[in-house]
């Protein structure tokens, strides 16, 4: 952000979203966002992501309601959304991956759902949340890790990436203004050995390359 500050967030013992900020070689400042912003406790971990338009620090998390919730705030106070609530979308059975693409001011929200169905909850700017089903509409199997992903600016293409309960590694990918999902299975692709846990993944704008690991 533009306060050059570093940001830290985390869950503590008792299940309150914690962050640590600092800036430059300064003293370390603690803020509970949980009693900051009277929202829920955590039921995982959380997902941060910053809005480069809004200058705005994101949290979002799932809760020990199951819903996924999403924490907010420029230098003042920190605010809660219950995203699944506004959106009428399933309930969470994993920790969502949250990310922002300034080109389009949307923010993205995928988590796992008890049925092993990856949802995105999506909105613009400050605009209302929906959700739609990215397994249903790719063909993709079921996960059985949380997923993660970006976005390619060359390609204009959003990527999402879990392991399913086979252990291969998966790739579901769309065009964000209304591209049909499409799915990969990674591991059959490049003959690579079976997963046991979740991935990790990074695009290079440099060299254009994909890397899942």
């Amino acid at each position: 952000l533009g306060d050059k500050y570093n940001h830290v967030i985390y869950r503590s013992a008792n299940n309150h979203l914690n962050e640590l900020y600092w800036t430059g070689t300064g003293s370390v400042g603690h803020g509970d966002l949980t009693v900051l912003a009277s929202a829920p406790n955590a039921l995982g971990d959380p997902s941060p992501y910053v809005d480069t338009a809004r200058g705005a620090n994101n949290v979002t998390y799932r809760g020990s309601d199951g819903h996924i919730h999403s924490l907010y705030w420029n230098t003042g106070a920190v605010r809660h959304d219950n995203l699944t609530s506004a959106a009428g979308s399933p309930l969470a059975a994993g920790d969502p991956f949250g990310y922002y693409t300034a080109h389009n001011d949307s923010h993205q929200i995928v988590y796992r759902a008890a049925d092993g169905h990856l949802y995105e909850l999506w909105f613009v700017g400050t605009n209302a949340v929906t959700f739609w089903d990215l397994s249903a509409g790719s063909g993709a199997p079921p996960a059985a890790s949380d997923a993660v992903g970006y976005y390619s600016a060359p390609t204009n293409t959003k990527h999402i990436f879990y392991r399913s309960l086979d252990g291969y590694l998966n790739e579901i990918s769309w065009t964000p203004s209304g591209g049909h999902p499409v799915h990969r299975n990674l591991t059959l692709l490049a003959q690579a050995p079976l997963a046991v846990g979740k991935p990790t993944a990074y695009f290079l704008a440099v060299d254009g390359s994909h890397h899942v690991v």
